[in-house]
């Protein structure tokens, strides 16, 4: 059983119906590449669905606020545009295309998830919660500083920027975290593999 089965079977991942198979086979191909790395299922349920071109805007993803599934569990709903889901070409980590979007998504959500749910208001998630810690503030000031590797210019917006964008760095490309990045692959390995 493939590690996106697994998720599939467990309950933490559904694809909407209508979903690309390619789609689905980049889905399966992150969570692969996230299970190598030693990265856990998160514990919220994720839904994946596939959108038309335009529906978000110029964004190529969208990746929702938390909220309780009914069962006590946090839920995160993915948008992905279809056309972001089919380009061939690479992105500026050299990852391709649509596994690139499908990452960088999911890492928003594990931002999320990473993070105490419900916080202290009783909110499943928000964004930043976990990366709008001291630690990622610094890391991320220290990329805009360019004193860590470039990665993107998303990843130079904003903290929740720079944290999906490290974390796609970290499970497709792991060699860009090296060296002068490597305080940015602990910090992510000390996160998400515990």
């Amino acid at each position: 059983m493939s590690t996106a089965d697994a998720g599939q079977a467990a309950g933490a991942i559904a694809l909407a119906p209508g979903f690309p198979p390619r789609a689905a086979l980049l889905v399966q191909a992150g969570l692969a590449a996230c299970a190598a790395r030693g990265i856990a299922l998160p514990r919220a349920r994720l839904w994946l669905e596939a959108v038309p071109a335009g529906a978000l805007g110029s964004a190529l993803g969208r990746c929702h606020e938390a909220a309780d599934d009914g069962g006590g569990r946090p839920a995160i709903r993915i948008q992905l545009a279809r056309p972001a889901l089919i380009r061939r070409d690479r992105s500026r980590l050299r990852v391709p295309f649509g596994l690139h979007t499908v990452l960088h998504e999911y890492a928003h959500a594990l931002d999320q998830d990473l993070a105490p749910t419900p916080d202290a208001e009783g909110v499943w998630g928000r964004f930043g919660r976990y990366t709008r810690g001291a630690q990622w503030r610094e890391l991320f000031l220290a990329h805009r500083a360019r004193r860590l590797p470039y990665l993107s210019p998303q990843g130079r917006g904003s903290v929740e920027e720079f944290f999906a964008e490290a974390f796609v760095a970290y499970v497709a490309r792991p060699a860009m975290l090296r060296a002068e990045g490597e305080v940015v692959a602990r910090a992510l390995e000390a996160a998400l593999c515990s």
